[in-house]
């Protein structure tokens, strides 16, 4: 009986700290593979061959890198805890098979980023607009989501997926942008005087490009005023100042000048004025 104690003893000792050595083993791997993996990427990310990369490309696949490693680290640790090599990668087929299910979404978002990186419709820097109305500068483009900051200095944040699959407009794409606007004035407005005003308005300012085209015309005759419009050329960047301060610089113009801005008037007509005066007259007297 002694005997059967001993051996017993001496079997589960092994046991023991065989598995607190797997154990320990396991953890050293995952410590230190996730300290050389954060180390590597951020090494590669100040490395000058990297930098010779589009820095959206370059963000891109610095996250996807990080988390293969990552993923592959986990797999080596369970192989040292002793988990056989076939039952972790029928689990991972397993487990990989119903995350995909439950994620078709953020998959589609993957899919949709990866699109965005190998086509570069746009990039870190770049100011956009999508069709649902999201306009501002992209600060990230991650795995699964797309982040922007708005004028007002908002964070949206969009789906890769949603992102690939809609009209986007890219201001930055090209160095020049025109310039838009519509200035709508009275009927008895001189239209050779207020062509006049908005041309020399775009030829002063300073930010507006000289080398090309200001045009200025009728566009419209609307049901209560004239509608004119100026187009101008000038960098991307100086858009909304230019468009503000032209705005500000004509209405001014426009008030020396006598050339009214017309605003929503309404006529009341009453058919039947006796009438009128008698329910007046009676809602007075009660």
């Amino acid at each position: 009986m002694s005997e059967l104690i001993e051996y017993l003893k001496a079997n589960i000792s092994e046991a023991a700290v065989s598995a607190v050595m797997r154990l320990f083993g396991a953890a050293i791997i995952i410590v230190v593979g996730f300290w050389l993996v954060k180390n590597i990427a951020a090494m590669f990310a100040k490395a000058k061959i990297f930098n010779k990369f589009d820095k959206s490309v370059a963000n891109f696949v610095n996250n996807l890198a990080s988390i293969v490693l990552k993923a592959l680290i986990i797999f080596t640790a369970a192989a040292v805890l002793g988990v056989p090599t076939a039952s972790i990668i029928t689990l991972i087929g397993s487990f990989g098979l119903a995350i995909g299910l439950a994620l078709q979404g953020s998959l589609s978002n993957l899919a949709g980023g990866v699109l965005i990186i190998f086509f570069k419709t746009i990039r870190i820097g770049d100011y956009i607009e999508t069709a649902d109305g999201k306009a501002g500068t992209v600060v990230n483009i991650g795995i699964i989501y797309t982040t922007i900051r708005t004028i007002g200095n908002n964070t949206v944040v969009i789906p890769n997926g949603s992102l690939s699959n809609q009209v986007v407009i890219n201001y930055s794409n090209t160095t020049k942008r025109r310039l838009d606007m519509k200035f709508s004035v009275a009927y008895n407005s001189d239209v050779k005087l207020v062509k006049k005003i908005l041309t020399e308005a775009a030829m002063e300012h300073p930010l507006v490009d000289k080398d090309e085209e200001i045009f200025v015309r009728l566009f419209s005759i609307e049901e209560g005023s004239l509608t004119f419009v100026l187009r101008a050329w000038c960098k991307s960047e100086d858009h909304w100042t230019i468009y503000f301060e032209l705005n500000e610089i004509i209405k001014e113009a426009f008030d020396k000048n006598g050339i009214w801005i017309p605003f929503r008037e309404m006529d009341v007509n009453i058919r039947n004025l006796d009438e009128a005066r008698l329910k007046m007259g009676a809602g007075k007297s009660e």
